[in-house]
């Protein structure tokens, strides 16, 4: 992909498929047939929310977008989808980009170590993504402050009531160190 970037930023959203690999060994004809529904979803979703899909990897995805707050949307309706037998892991980042480089050379691994951080059904959202997006969250959405010590800078979790996994402003996230350790 050699597409021209129109901004001076891009909000990426990564997810993947929380517990793949085991869902490949123990369900391998359930993952088999949801697969190609899970893409497609992605892939409307994405469209609907003005995203450009960068990367589609069967149980993993990079998606960028020009405005923060589609890259919010789309984190909230992939969440809302019905995936099942899928949760994904999502992280949403507000990378700086040279308006002559190309979607290619966008750096992922802030993003990356969000999405790591997530367990299913998550969506971690950086203080980039936070302050552009939070006045144009869609009804019933919040973006909650969670502490985690060793991040640099506050991280956010996207709620909604619709949501499997709802936390309060205390809670910590532990992150899971197999996923930790592939970024870093």
């Amino acid at each position: 992909m050699t597409e021209k970037l129109s901004t001076e930023t891009k909000t990426l959203l990564m997810a993947r498929v929380d517990g793949a690999e085991e869902l490949w060994q123990t369900e391998l004809y359930q993952t088999i047939a949801a697969i190609p529904w899970l893409r497609a979803s992605m892939a409307h979703l994405t469209a609907l929310n003005d995203g450009t899909v960068l990367n589609d990897a069967s149980d993993s995805f990079v998606v960028s977008f020009d405005r923060a707050w589609d890259a919010v949307m789309c984190a909230l309706d992939l969440q809302l989808a019905p995936l099942e037998p899928f949760a994904l892991c999502i992280g949403v980042h507000t990378a700086p980009v040279d308006t002559g480089d190309t979607v290619d050379s966008v750096d992922t691994g802030g993003v990356a170590r969000l999405r790591d951080l997530a367990h299913g059904g998550q969506t971690l959202i950086s203080a980039a993504v936070a302050a552009l997006a939070s006045d144009r969250l869609p009804a019933h959405a919040a973006l909650t402050p969670l502490r985690y010590r060793v991040w640099p800078e506050p991280l956010y979790q996207l709620d909604h009531p619709g949501l499997r996994t709802q936390s309060t402003p205390d809670t910590p996230i532990t992150p899971d160190a197999q996923h930790l350790s592939s970024t870093q």
